[in-house]
């Protein structure tokens, strides 16, 4: 592209339409090395938002020849400035972009903090070596900066290193691997998400649920046994990861409706209440005749929870019964008229 169009494309970043500025950064990015310089150019103008509109710009780079400036940029006393440079250095998936992102992660300014751990995410594997340094440094923000960082990999190379992270002895370290090992979807990561059910801290065995419901149908049997423990703390927790896989949940979960475990069945129904289908409203409505108490009044409060007209007609059905006062409750929280 010659200088008169890139000049025009420069003018077109001072446009007051959004969308005009926004095409015209695009376009330099796509320029890559030839545009650096009249973008640097605007970066030292006295108006702030003229030099966060040019900055914006260099986000969009991915000419490897405009590596090494856009290293030297990570450094810039600009934040924007500091914050394009590294997304930039993600978009071109260069290694030599580790060790200038990975220094970010000590920034004082949160939003730099953020870009560079997106950034170092999207580098995977190669970035995953670095943070495991910064994961013994004495200093804990440092560690937690470094851990967090770990939640922003998608790199289907890294499961088996994001697996063994999961026995991690920082909590932060296990919570943001869980959460990475869900974003990738591997089958592996079944068997160590579910073994995080039993973990103490309530973020990493918060991502496990979470990152178990992204995995879906794989996961049912595994979490239907955990429905089993003798543990109420891990039946709940079984219980919320089944409800985040949904609706093709329901039909297995139904299944141990039979059990002779008043607990199971127990957690069978918090699991469907909190699927919030009409599929599971339906199974629930057979549960108001559960011989046992607690059963039936979990089926109640799930069939509060899930609030459609189903489960109301359902609560309204046994409003004669002896609990009679909390079906009617669980309608009217979820805003119903009798």
């Amino acid at each position: 592209m010659d200088e008169n169009a890139i000049e025009s494309l420069v003018s077109e970043l001072e446009s007051v339409s959004w969308w005009s500025r926004e095409n015209a950064q695009a376009k330099l990015g796509r320029l890559g090395l030839s545009a650096i310089e009249p973008i640097m150019t605007k970066l030292q103008d006295e108006n702030e938002e003229i030099r966060n509109k040019f900055a914006g710009a260099l986000s969009y780079i991915s000419d490897f020849k405009a590596l090494e400036i856009l290293v030297d940029l990570t450094t810039h006393n600009l934040v924007s400035v500091r914050i394009a440079a590294s997304q930039a250095l993600a978009n071109m998936g260069d290694e030599r972009a580790i060790t200038p992102l990975i220094v970010l992660l000590e920034s004082n300014d949160w939003q730099i903090r953020n870009t560079a751990q997106e950034s170092l995410g999207k580098l995977g594997l190669p970035a995953i070596v670095s943070l495991m340094e910064k994961l013994k440094d004495k200093n804990e923000e440092t560690q937690n900066n470094a851990a967090y960082t770990l939640a922003y990999v998608n790199d289907l190379k890294a499961v088996e290193v994001l697996i063994e992270l999961t026995k991690y002895n920082l909590a932060s370290v296990r919570a943001a691997a869980s959460k990475a090992l869900g974003n990738i979807g591997d089958k592996k990561a079944i068997q160590p998400l579910i073994a995080l059910l039993a973990d103490a801290d309530w973020q990493v065995y918060g991502n496990a649920q979470e990152s178990l419901g992204k995995l879906g149908e794989p996961a049912i049997e595994l979490l239907l046994v955990k429905l089993q423990d003798k543990d109420e703390k891990i039946r709940q927790r079984a219980a919320t990861a089944l409800a985040n896989i949904g609706e093709i949940a329901v039909t297995p979960l139904s299944q141990l409706l039979q059990s002779s475990d008043w607990q199971v069945r127990e957690s069978v129904v918090i699991a469907l209440g909190g699927i919030k289908h009409d599929s599971a409203a339906q199974i629930l409505l057979g549960v108001l005749n559960d011989t046992n108490y607690k059963v039936r009044l979990a089926a109640i409060k799930s069939l509060g929870r899930i609030g459609n007209e189903t489960s109301v007609e359902g609560l309204l059905n046994i409003l004669t019964r002896s609990l009679e006062s909390t079906a009617l409750r669980f309608v009217l929280c979820n805003g119903r008229e009798l």
